[in-house]
């Protein structure tokens, strides 16, 4: 369902040389540590000479982007990968994921203060049925915000993870030659 969504993007990418060159050269955009959201609170500050953090080793990876200061999103996604060897070299396949359980707990804790308004409060029913429409009518608004820019997130992360690769293989021919 997450990918037909759009919070799941699944990529396979060919790349020309050889799997352990690719673990050589990942140290260069991953940052080995711990991707938990929690790790580091005051990340967005901080200049990032590798945008991403996480877990790699010869044959997967996964790993999370580092926060900046006004991107939105896009530190949420996970994304899981696989380096296999292949006859013409190596092939990487990975999927970013965008559903937070995080999010959707916030989501659903707001969600139920508007609800307990209700309850809580005493409203005239006339007035309930217009405050219900506009309680709905927000909490719409926020489901299809969250929805949209996790997209967004997802296929921004998803190209750039996919550019990084291939910036791998195009430095290795470099140096190579």
């Amino acid at each position: 369902m997450n990918k037909r969504l759009g919070l799941l993007n699944q990529r396979e990418l060919a790349l020309s040389i050889d799997p352990k060159v690719v673990y050589q050269y990942l140290p260069k955009f991953i940052e080995k540590g711990s991707y938990s959201l929690l790790a580091d609170p005051f990340e967005a500050f901080k200049n990032h000479k590798q945008p991403y953090r996480g877990h790699f080793d010869e044959h997967s990876f996964k790993i999370r982007r580092k926060r900046k200061a006004f991107e939105l999103f896009q530190y949420y996604i996970l994304t899981r990968g696989n380096i296999q060897s292949s006859k013409h070299g190596t092939i990487v396949d990975f999927e970013c994921n965008g559903f937070s359980r995080l999010i959707v707990i916030l989501i659903l804790l707001v969600s139920l203060v508007h609800i307990l308004t209700f309850v809580i409060l005493p409203v005239p029913f006339e007035q309930i049925l217009f405050i219900g429409g506009i309680s709905i009518i927000s909490l719409s608004i926020l489901w299809l915000v969250y929805f949209l820019l996790t997209r967004s997130a997802v296929k921004t992360v998803g190209d750039d993870i996919q550019k990084k690769f291939e910036l791998i293989e195009k430095a290795f021919e470099h140096e190579s030659r």
